[in-house]
């Protein structure tokens, strides 16, 4: 299965895509890249790929979950919408957002974002 990636920044503003293209490059000036809900049992990193006054739509692009406690996270690739009231986050590179989740014991739950497009 291959995965399909989402349109570039440019040809998503050529397109109109963004709800609100002033809105999302103002909550993106800093880095559209963001670990999720920082100091949570399960880590979750994504991009940030449209930003409203309603929330924002994030494509996870990394999870590492804590392989001693359960507890639900996104699945790397999913794209979800956390509304302002409920979004908590930090800044970081797109390095760090796409570096290994680790989801599991076994290697094949183990990936960088790269390694997951190519599957």
């Amino acid at each position: 299965m291959t995965h399909t990636s989402i349109p570039t920044h440019r040809e998503r503003a050529r397109q109109g895509f963004y709800m609100n293209l002033d809105y999302y490059n103002q909550v993106t000036l800093q880095s559209r890249y963001i670990q999720l809900h920082p100091g949570d049992t399960h880590s979750k990193w994504g991009e940030i790929i449209d930003a409203w006054d309603a929330g924002i739509k994030v494509h996870v692009t990394r999870v590492v979950r804590n392989l001693s406690t359960s507890g639900f996270t996104p699945a790397v690739g999913d794209i979800i919408f956390i509304p302002w009231n409920k979004c908590n986050y930090a800044h970081c590179t797109q390095e760090t957002a796409q570096d290994r989740s680790v989801l599991g014991y076994n290697d094949n739950d183990k990936f960088t974002w790269a390694e997951f497009c190519r599957r």
